[in-house]
């Protein structure tokens, strides 16, 4: 067998098909692989987790207070464990055998006591695997007849060069080569001379006119210029797409071009699947974090059945919190559509993932509770992988398996006496479970483009090379070790790689994709304002002419690889939208003063959302304060008028405000626990002392109006002109008289008391007229930030604040006015014209639009701002 190495070869998928019996490329992990299984060293692999974890113990061990790391270990045992056995590692591969010689300094000093402990304990390294596998090799053969090394043998690790050397070694010459008088030819002599001449920089080029041989592309859009690319590249013959900051985005480009994608990893620990055991653990703490149970219950692999978890993700959007009697209604309604075999598997998996016991910052979260959500949701995971039908997302869910199962790795590795682990711990034990999660990458599919993940990794020549993104490169890490540090170890034969030849070895990777090139190089540049690669700075030293092109000025040089594209404008923006003839939009059955309003103000939107039923995305978000504060304080409103006693409770103020903070600590629980999480202080105080304010005002203004029977969201039902009409009252009123009255609830007023000023006050007047039996009942708002009762008079409230009705119109005129405003926008409907109501709609110049004094109500000031149609309306000339 004949092996092609190469440092960055691990996993390479870009490389060329060819008739290669007897010979195999591959990267440093691949052939340690191939030397254990044939000197019968194979073992099975052992997880980082699991090293850093038994290395933390040997450090513990001994430590006797005056190590090096004793202060930090103290503080953070795992995160300097984890950095020290790679120092560990990197010592072992260079030679270092865990002894210490006199001039060694105290560092090396205090590892080799701590190797004392590890040495046996602590799962073998690369560097002890590699000792290992030589050994044998003095003793046994292999089937390897000859290995040709893609780069020197000194840029490999003692360890490795010490087991290269029982091989016949065969450094590979590349045939890179273009035509000389070329830019790219001149392009690649500068950078052969430069890396022959171990110099910085590539030398300094004629000014000629660019040949087209290489080229600089800006990228504005990501987005745009992947989709581009790949096309490119895939109507180019033999060419090559260096990707050395991750392919994802050109994948999705040939999956969105209906082009054959390339392999890609996605080895972040951001990957969706990893994130939901971050989720199961963090809604384990106190108080409950709601953002995390929202994501939870939205992340698509989570262990509730999908139509339990759904109903329990959009009450939390409603009402951020657990337990109210909305999300008991979610269950139930869940439960309807499940056998009765399956309620008690249903309930006891929300028993156990939402309700278990919630744990305080200290002493943390138990250790045997984090073991038992973890194997727990291993084993639902596996599960799911099972029934998926699309290999992505079985390499996904597995990443996600993994990362349990070595999270509960760790944990049994931990010291006996750790019964709880704190924030910290547990993150530093994820973000090591996380990295030990195998790459979801996506298989490439026949035909695609080849796509090199490192310039290292390009061995090949090919046509066309293309360097996607050119930004900086990853930088190079400054080792751990003092100067005389080093010098002791280099004096003991322990060679650590220096930065100097990390910088050299990194250049000449760099140089490799422009020497792989035939014909052309292109370069795309990141965004205007970014850091650029230092290829592109050799570029344009070489070749001083070299300019930036745009995308399109790319393709208009190589005119057969551009495909025709029909182009289909956006819609306009139009005031009216015609309906073709024949289209007629029925009337509904039942209106609502939200329904009603949204014809008269915005007919579009209400065709798109009563009509077309256009819903927004099934993205949900917690409320803002401003909304939350409102929502809570109508339910305490609604407990305090359930409760028979709240008059005479309202006569008590210590007993009103006990009430009050009792069950507005319930409600918060059930429906605002995001008013408990960290940084939110601030806002719950400002909700108790509004609370605190207004419950007992309002008290006080219905004892003066002699109020004696209040019911809280009171449905009300009628007709109007256009049919029925319905509604819900939050407070319907009664006095000794019994007498009626309606009290509606606002957070805040400006708007609420400009309306009563201008006789505007649409709803209150609907609800009026429907309950009023011939007339009109008292109206009033009720501003809860402000404890403020407003009302047109003091008629029914005598503690009311008034706002005096500057029109000469009373209820009856502003209903009347309501009914001719709705017949004209309902004629216009029958017509087939729908009004477009935004900021940007031009003003009617073809009489359609009704006069200002037709009778109607006056036409509303557009407001885009929570206009969730707005898109759909048209774009302007220059969209």
């Amino acid at each position: 067998m004949k092996i092609r190495l190469g440092l960055a070869l691990d996993g390479a998928s870009h490389l060329a098909p060819g008739n290669r019996l007897g010979e195999w490329t591959t990267g440093p992990q691949g052939l340690l692989a191939q030397l254990e299984l044939e000197l019968g060293l194979a073992t099975p692999s052992v997880s980082h987790t699991s090293r850093v974890m038994r290395y933390a113990h040997a450090l513990e061990q001994a430590d006797d207070g005056q190590r090096f790391y004793s202060e930090s270990f103290r503080v953070d045992p795992l995160g300097v464990a984890n950095t020290l056995v790679h120092w560990r590692d990197d010592l072992i591969e260079a030679g270092w055998s865990g002894d210490v010689a006199p001039g060694d300094g105290q560092r090396l000093a205090d590892l080799s006591a701590v190797e004392d402990c590890a040495a046996g304990a602590v799962p073998a390294g690369i560097g002890e695997r590699l000792a290992a596998v030589e050994r044998a090799l003095a003793q046994h053969p292999t089937q390897i007849e000859s290995l040709e090394l893609f780069e020197p043998l000194d840029a490999y690790s003692w360890r490795w060069q010490s087991v290269l050397q029982h091989f016949k070694i065969v450094l590979h010459q590349p045939a890179f080569s273009s035509s000389s008088d070329s830019d790219l030819g001149r392009l690649q002599a500068s950078m052969r001379r430069m890396l022959d001449a171990h110099q910085a920089e590539s030398m300094k080029g004629e000014h000629r006119t660019p040949d087209g041989g290489v080229r600089l592309v800006r990228m504005k859009s990501a987005v745009r210029e992947a989709r581009a690319i790949v096309t490119y590249a895939q109507s180019a013959k033999h060419a090559l797409i260096v990707a050395p900051q991750g392919s994802s985005e050109l994948a999705q480009a040939c999956e969105a071009a209906g082009l054959p994608p390339p392999a890609w990893r996605s080895r972040s620990p951001a990957r969706p699947a990893l994130q939901l055991l971050p989720l199961a653990l963090q809604i384990c703490w106190a108080p409950l974090d709601v953002t995390a149970l929202l994501g939870f219950l939205e992340h698509p692999l989570a262990p509730l059945e999908k139509r339990i978890a759904s109903r329990l993700a959009a009450c939390v959007g409603e009402t951020p919190g657990m337990g109210s009697s909305a999300w008991e209604a979610a269950i139930d309604r869940a439960l309807q559509q499940a056998t009765p075999e399956e309620h008690l598997a249903i309930r006891d998996a929300i028993a156990f993932w939402l309700y278990g016991e919630r744990y305080q910052s200290k002493p943390g979260i138990a250790v045997q509770t984090l073991t038992t959500r973890a194997t727990r949701l291993a084993e639902s995971l596996r599960k799911r992988a099972y029934a998926a039908t699309e290999t992505s997302e079985q390499l996904a869910i597995q990443a996600a398996v993994v990362q349990c199962l070595d999270f509960v790795k760790g944990l049994s590795l931990l010291e006996s006496g750790a019964s709880h682990l704190n924030a910290i711990q547990i993150q530093q034990l994820l973000d090591l479970a996380s990295a030990a999660a195998p790459d979801s990458s996506e298989s490439a599919r026949l035909g695609h483009t080849p796509v090199a993940t490192h310039p290292a990794s390009v061995v090949e020549e090919h046509d066309t090379v293309i360097w996607w993104s050119a930004g900086p490169p990853a930088t190079i890490s400054l080792p751990p070790w003092t100067p005389s540090e080093q010098a002791a170890l280099r004096a003991r034969g322990i060679h650590l790689t220096s930065v100097d030849a990390q910088l050299a070895r990194q250049a000449a990777d760099w140089i490799r994709p422009v020497l792989a090139a035939r014909k052309q190089l292109v370069l795309v540049l990141p965004a205007e304002g970014e850091e650029v690669h230092p290829v592109v700075q050799m570029a344009l030293h070489a070749l001083p002419a070299l300019q930036e092109i745009s995308i399109d000025a790319l393709f208009e040089s190589h005119p057969e690889q551009r495909a025709p594209v029909t182009s289909r404008p956006l819609p306009p923006l139009m005031r009216w939208w015609q309906l073709p003839p024949g289209i007629k939009i029925p009337k509904r059955e039942t209106e609502s003063h939200s329904s009603v309003s949204t014809l008269i103000d915005s007919p579009y939107q209400w065709v798109l959302n009563y009509v077309a039923k256009l819903r927004d995305g099934s993205l949900r978000s917690i409320p803002d304060p401003s909304t939350l504060f409102g929502l809570l304080l109508h339910r305490l409103s609604e407990e305090l008028f359930a409760d028979p006693n709240w008059a005479s409770l309202g006569r008590k103020r210590d007993a009103l405000a006990q009430w009050i903070n009792d069950t507005l600590d319930r409600l918060i629980d059930q429906e605002g626990a995001v008013l408990r999480m960290p940084g939110r202080h601030l806002e719950l105080t400002k909700l108790r002392q509004y609370a605190l304010k207004a419950m007992p005002e309002l008290l006080e203004q219905f004892a003066k109006a002699k109020v004696c029977h209040v019911e809280t969201e009171a449905k009300v039902t009628g007709r109007f002109c256009g049919g029925n009409l319905m509604g819900y009252v939050d407070l319907l009123v009664e006095n000794k008289k019994e007498e009626r009255a309606i009290v509606d609830l606002k957070f805040s007023g400006k708007r609420h008391e400009e309306a009563l000023a201008k006789n505007t006050h649409l709803q209150l007047t609907m609800y009026a007229k429907l309950l009023g039996q011939g007339g009109y009942l008292p109206t009033a708002y009720y501003i809860l930030s402000r404890a403020d009762l407003i009302s047109q008079s003091k008629d029914y409230f005598p503690g009311a604040r008034v706002v005096q009705n500057k029109t000469d119109e009373n209820a009856a005129q502003l209903w009347n006015r309501f009914e001719v405003s709705w017949k004209q926008r309902r004629a216009k409907l029958d017509e087939g014209l729908i009004e477009v109501v935004t900021v940007a709609t031009s003003e009617d110049e073809d009489g359609t639009a009704p006069p200002d004094d037709d009778g109607g109500l006056p036409p509303k000031k557009p407001d885009d701002t929570y206009n969730r149609y707005l898109r759909l309306a048209g774009w302007g000339e220059n969209a």
